[in-house]
């Protein structure tokens, strides 16, 4: 009976680990993905009372702008309320999971009004689509293209190139921008620590973005490499650690 005992104690300890885990995660994601729609919606409030921005944007404009906002916003908060549904659970197997197309088609969505204004081109070149954890997925892919359109260089088409390949048991997705690029002798070592910025952006930014991102595709099993160079553009390699190779689900 004690051993007994001893292992059902053992079991629920693991189980409460395994659950903080997952609500510091939830703290995490939820200050961060609330906190940008928050701060545009904010932006747009003071551009339909500033007489500046009258005449360049109409009412009609700033309303729809408004109006995508807020959705996006909703969506940001059911995906939360989701994954706190799964936390409760206490099985990291009951999280919603989505296919990489489907995530990155939702975060260019929720960005729309991020690229007003912005001549962009994306290379979408995903042959093996497979499926992860909706709330880490989408961080991932929201992070990756918020930065890529506060960080495009001015006057220039953005371009995003986005593929994978296998590589043994390896899944490996590498994304791609031509924009400003990171000095990385200069600031290598800060890429993914929070509250940083290399790059000054009028757009909401709260300098935790590739910190999170990070994180995020650890929680996956995986890592994350940068490749930049000044006014050249950057890489990042996401390798998922012996992820199947489930074929394509597009």
């Amino acid at each position: 009976m004690i051993l007994k005992a001893q292992i059902t104690l053992t079991e629920n300890n693991i189980r409460l680990t395994e659950k903080n885990k997952y609500l510091e995660d939830f703290a995490s994601i939820t200050s961060h993905n609330l906190k940008e729609p928050i701060v545009a919606l904010n932006n747009i409030v003071e551009l339909k009372n500033n007489e500046i921005y009258r005449d360049a944007l109409s009412n009609e404009e700033l309303d729809d702008m408004l109006k995508t906002n807020i959705g996006n916003l909703n969506k940001t908060i059911d995906t939360i309320y989701k994954f706190l549904m799964a936390i409760k659970k206490g099985e990291s197997c009951n999280f919603e999971y989505v296919s990489i197309s489907s995530s990155f088609e939702e975060q260019q969505k929720n960005l729309l009004d991020f690229t007003t204004n912005l001549e962009v081109t994306v290379n979408f070149k995903i042959t093996h689509n497979l499926n992860f954890p909706k709330v880490y997925i989408d961080s991932i892919l929201y992070n990756l293209l918020s930065n890529s359109y506060k960080y495009c260089t001015p006057n220039k088409p953005l371009i995003i190139t986005i593929e994978d390949e296998f590589d043994g048991p390896n899944y490996i997705i590498k994304y791609k921008d031509n924009g400003l690029g990171i000095d990385l002798k200069k600031y290598g070592n800060e890429i993914f620590k929070p509250n940083k910025r290399f790059h000054k952006t009028h757009l909401p930014s709260t300098g935790f973005g590739l910190y999170f991102t990070k994180i995020h595709v650890e929680k996956i099993n995986g890592l994350i490499h940068i490749q930049s160079e000044v006014n050249e553009g950057t890489t990042f390699i996401l390798t998922f650690k012996n992820k199947k190779n489930e074929g394509s689900n597009n």
